[in-house]
């Protein structure tokens, strides 16, 4: 391992070594036939394929201001997963901005 670590006692760590770089974070939706928010996330790696990845869905309003109710923390097996986000009836995500993060590397895709 090499570089700067900052530890905090508060926050536990995770220390991996990946064979490879996370060069970003893929992520396309959709709405389904149930009106339910469809959310697909790849990491990109910088050779080869991903290996599993654990991943952090954030959805963010019109305003920047993050629905944490809708907040998930997901196993990614070979570095994508797919989510799928229940709407309720007066929700309407045509505005809303959904975040993927990587938690090893920190890498947030849109």
């Amino acid at each position: 391992m090499s570089g700067d670590v900052n530890l905090r006692a508060n926050r536990p760590g995770v220390f991996v070594a990946l064979p490879y770089s996370v060069t970003g974070v893929d992520v396309n939706r959709s709405l389904n036939a149930s009106n339910s928010l469809v959310v697909s996330a790849q990491v990109r790696a910088s050779n080869g394929k991903p290996l599993r990845h654990a991943l952090i869905f954030r959805v963010k309003d019109a305003d920047g201001k993050e629905l944490t109710y809708h907040r998930r923390t997901v196993n990614a097996p070979n570095g994508s997963v797919e989510v799928t986000i229940p709407l309720a009836i007066s929700e309407s995500a045509a505005q809303w901005t959904v975040e993927v993060t990587d938690v090893i590397s920190g890498t947030t895709g849109k």
